[in-house]
């Protein structure tokens, strides 16, 4: 898809750490919706990737490594405030879940999904699909360090949920230094098909902004350092992180472990 990852809707403003976006900013990420009992609770993130399907994490679709079934799950693109107030959302029932065959719930090994919509979604300024990554992509990087940026509804400094779209960048590290910052977690983790991303200062992906995408910003010229024009290219998923010792949420001083969407091209295109 060529006409992929660029916004109808131009804004200025750099990113900085868990800053608040602006309506159109980040037309391809979508908010997963799931029917509990009587009620309907937002789950995920994901990203829209065509006008058919959204890329989430295998853990936001299913429950103990079965997927969930197709109706109690909903999906709302174009989405900015996470309770009400959106005039340009599109709402959508699942048509079929696709778990990766190899997804294992227990150590979140191939954790990624596609949800594919029972009704395409129309592209708007609100609403547009995210490229996804490839390889040579790293090439066009005007540096070599891989800086992506994710947004979410993930719990806030108030250990709630945000009410607006939030973003933070933060870079790829290696996995070298991902695991001597918590050897026992992160060595039994991570993989060849995962990496680890973030800063150790509280800008992280916190519970919330699962199956969220890390996304990278690719220059149309090679090494172009003006983020002006370019695409934004799907390079992980949120697939977890370290939680803290006194309460069932994330720690926003560790790591991030990402799913490695550059592993996973092929099995993307099979059903895309």
């Amino acid at each position: 898809m060529t006409n992929c990852g660029r916004r109808k809707i131009e804004h200025t403003e750099l990113i900085v750490s868990a800053a608040p976006t602006k309506p159109g900013d980040w037309p391809w990420h979508v908010a997963l919706y799931k029917l509990d009992r009587s009620s309907i609770k937002y789950i995920c993130g994901g990203t829209l990737i065509s006008e058919h399907f959204v890329l989430t994490a295998a853990h936001c679709a299913s429950s103990r490594g079965v997927k969930l079934l197709p109706e109690v799950l909903s999906v709302v693109l174009g989405k900015f405030n996470l309770i009400g107030g959106d005039v340009e959302t599109q709402e959508r029932e699942v048509h079929q879940i696709i778990l990766h065959d190899k997804f294992d719930y227990r150590h979140l090994d191939h954790d990624i999904a596609l949800i594919k919509l029972k009704t395409e979604a129309v592209f708007t300024d609100y609403v547009q699909p995210a490229c996804l990554w490839y390889d040579k992509a790293i090439e066009k990087l005007p540096t070599n360090e891989v800086l992506g940026t994710i947004v979410g509804w993930g719990f806030d400094i108030n250990e709630s949920l945000s009410h607006q779209l939030n973003q933070a960048s933060m870079p790829i590290v290696s996995e070298n230094t991902c695991i001597k910052s918590n050897p026992l977690f992160y060595a039994t983790v991570l993989n060849e098909n995962k990496f680890c991303a973030g800063y150790r200062n509280g800008t992280s992906a916190c519970n919330g902004d699962s199956g969220s995408a890390f996304q990278v910003f690719v220059p149309d010229v090679a090494k172009d350092k003006n983020k002006t024009i370019g695409a934004w290219f799907v390079r992980g998923i949120v697939s977890l992180t370290v939680s803290r010792t006194d309460v069932a949420i994330c720690d926003p001083e560790y790591y991030v472990v990402f799913t490695d969407v550059g592993k996973y091209i092929h099995w993307i295109n099979k059903y895309n």
